[in-house]
């Protein structure tokens, strides 16, 4: 079966860094590739630039404009949109700030997908994360997948790995979008991105490909470079929201995966980083003085998980909030 990938690149406000994330797409070797660019209802100067960008790539990149609204649809909408104008047999995603640093990534993707017997719903790699030019040098998503595996794992002759849901589940981390490419049909069977989500919708996508997929592949290979946005600026989904905000789409996202997930790993991990963002639920509302909110968020967390450290926390959060009224 020829192998051919649809590119989705969401983007908002943002067209001199998203030109970047373009050309690192088109120097790509492999040629079966269209690359789409949704426009989340850019502002002002910024949607004149994206009309002529669309213009001067006309015929090798696709620009669609979303309607305005005042923050915009969010990421996973917009990476729908283009999901469901593709027509790529797999699905890749570029973030807009973001870029592809080997130009052999899915020329070597298509090649490994193609010489597996059956189709393959998922195929991971890795990327370097950079704040501000400086490498970050922490395992941050899956890349001590191999480290971690507790079975005996042994690549294919094209250097891939057959991986389950238990395997990946023995990182903390997930896929980011840049270094996940996924199935077209499976995309669609699982209605893509949640839309509700604008905080960590790239980790409840993650859970719910993996829980449905049938065949997953990992190529410990760096592909991309990630930019993680300077937490002073505002001008990303990740920092515009507050701390609150993300923690509370965080626990959505933990609740489907406690859910819904038919896999053991997956209902374990999201009680486990569930526990986690209540905890920092709590830790944020009692640094403001809100004991009583803070206590309510602690015991959540302690009904998941039990240590008498927390429990301790909590006892001093029921005093607190006594001695406040």
């Amino acid at each position: 079966m020829a192998i051919d990938f649809s590119v989705i690149i969401p983007s908002r406000n943002r067209p001199g860094l998203v030109r970047k994330a373009i050309d690192s797409v088109l120097q790509q070797t492999h040629r079966s590739v269209d690359v789409i660019v949704v426009n989340d209802g850019s502002d002002g100067d910024c949607a004149v630039e994206y009309g002529r960008l669309a213009t001067e790539l006309k015929g090798r990149v696709t620009v669609i404009n979303l309607v305005p609204t005042s923050r915009g649809h969010g990421p996973s909408y917009a990476i729908n949109t283009g999901g469901f104008h593709a027509h790529g047999t797999h699905l890749c995603f570029l973030d807009d700030d973001d870029t592809w640093t080997d130009v052999e990534h899915l020329a070597r993707a298509a090649d490994i997908i193609g010489r597996v017997d059956g189709p393959v719903d998922a195929y991971l790699t890795n990327q370097h994360a950079y704040v501000n030019d400086t490498l970050r040098t922490e395992h941050i998503w899956i890349e001590g997948l191999l480290e971690r595996v507790r079975r005996p794992m042994a690549p294919n002759a094209l250097g891939a790995y057959e991986v389950t849901v238990a395997d990946l589940m023995q990182c903390p981390g997930f896929s980011h979008l840049n270094t996940t490419i996924v199935r077209r049909e499976l995309f669609l069977r699982i209605s893509g991105m949640d839309n509700r989500i604008r905080y960590e919708g790239d980790r409840d996508f993650y859970l719910r490909v993996i829980d449905a997929a049938e065949t997953i592949l990992y190529v410990p290979r760096v592909v991309s470079r990630h930019n993680i946005p300077d937490a002073i600026a505002r001008n990303s989904e990740s920092t515009a929201a507050t701390a609150l905000e993300k923690h509370l789409d965080q626990i959505r996202v933990f609740d489907k995966a406690i859910l819904w997930a038919k896999h053991p790993a997956i209902r374990a991990h999201g009680q486990r980083h569930k526990r986690f963002a209540l905890k920092k639920i709590s830790f944020l509302l009692s640094e403001n003085n809100q004991y009583r909110s803070s206590l309510y968020y602690a015991k959540e967390a302690l009904i998941i998980g039990f240590t008498f450290k927390w429990v301790l926390y909590t006892i001093l959060l029921y005093f607190r909030n006594i001695t406040n009224r």
